[in-house]
Order: C-alpha cells, then sequence, then structure tokens
C-alpha cells in the first residue's frame, strides 16, 4: 500500500477582491496551471451563470470531478427550491449540502480551492461552513481560500492559527495579485513543497 504523511498543515491563501473582480477566473486559471504541472487539484468553484448576457446567478463546480449546478438566483424566476440569504442571491439549499458533501471528500490533495467563503459560512453558520474545518486540518500542499474584501478579518479569525506562505498569517491577495507570474509560480512551487511525500 502507499501510505503518504505530512509533516505540517498545508498553507493558506486568502483570495479577495468585490463581486466581479475576477477570483473565480484567477482560481480557474491557477487550477489549469496546476493541472499542468500534474498537480491534484480538488474543492469548489463558483463560475457565473448566464442568461444571455445577464448575470442570472452562480453554479459551483466540483473541481475534481468536473460536476457543475446551479447554487445561486438573483431572481425567484427559475424556480429553485430558495433559502434566503441576506443579499439579492438567494441560493438552492440542496445544492448547498451536496458542495458541503464534496469538500468533505476533497482532501488529502495537493491544492485545494474553495470558491467562495461568504455570509453564509462566517455569519450564520450555513452553506458550506465545512470548509474552515477543513482548512484548519491542512491536509493539503496549498489551499486557496476566496472572500470578499469585508469578510477578510473574520475569515482570519475563523482560521486563526493556520499559516501563510511564509510561515506567518494566511497570505492575502488580490485577483491580479495571483495572476502574475511570479506569484503564480510561488504558489505552484508551494502546492509542490508541501505535497504529501511517500513513507
Amino acid at each position: 500500500m502507499d501510505l503518504t504523511v505530512r509533516a505540517e498543515r498545508g498553507p493558506i491563501a486568502i483570495l479577495t477582491g468585490e463581486r466581479d473582480s475576477g477570483k473565480t477566473s484567477a482560481c480557474r486559471r491557477l487550477v489549469e496551471q496546476a493541472r499542468l504541472e500534474g498537480l491534484d487539484c480538488a474543492g469548489l468553484l463558483a463560475p457565473a451563470r448566464f442568461a444571455g448576457s445577464s448575470r442570472v446567478g452562480s453554479d459551483v463546480l466540483d473541481l475534481r470531478t468536473g460536476e457543475r449546478r446551479p447554487f445561486s438566483y438573483l431572481s425567484p424566476d427559475e424556480g429553485a427550491p430558495f433559502a434566503s440569504t441576506p443579499a439579492r442571491h438567494r441560493v438552492d439549499a440542496a445544492v448547498s449540502d451536496w458542495a458541503a458533501s464534496r469538500l468533505d471528500r476533497a482532501c488529502p490533495c495537493d491544492l485545494l480551492i474553495v470558491d467562495e467563503i461568504g455570509p453564509l459560512e462566517l455569519e450564520r453558520g450555513e452553506g458550506w461552513q465545512n470548509a474552515l474545518e477543513i482548512a484548519r486540518r491542512g491536509d493539503f500542499g496549498l489551499a486557496v481560500l476566496v472572500v470578499r474584501s469585508r469578510l477578510v478579518p473574520a475569515l482570519l479569525a475563523a482560521i486563526d492559527g493556520c499559516r501563510g506562505l511564509d510561515g506567518g498569517d494566511p497570505s492575502v491577495l488580490t485577483p491580479s495579485d495571483l495572476l502574475k507570474p511570479f506569484h503564480l509560480s510561488r504558489l505552484l512551487e508551494r502546492a509542490h513543497v508541501e505535497s504529501a511525500t511517500p513513507v
């Protein structure tokens, strides 16, 4: 049997920005590059969903399997089984549960993406709040947690004690930071270095 061990918890980078600032696109680019380098990528992406040129909500994409399900809706017209949220969005609670179950199976992995951790998780204890415990366990080479700018302090408090790329607090990056060749290479290097090694 091929057993693996991780000497210490993997580092965490926090990717932050406002709505439509390119957070999901930056994560997708990171995953594409990581896969080209043979890294095992897992977690969730939240790509926007459009009707024509109009954004009508967002989906949840399981990075490991490629399965994609509609999650949030900007209006009730699409007929989803809604659970209210503080913003304009309404979410499908069953898809939220499905996404949380996919996160439960995501680790161990080289690169973990959680797009995104929001008010549901940090303020209401709903959604895929298990992402916080998964981040604290650190069973990954590198994790990138996506969060809106105003929620960065709450996320840092929720994962207090976790380390960043340089061993201190989790690193905070913007989408433009992440896509700079230096940062992209550095993140992938950390995912390689911190990956589980055979024993």
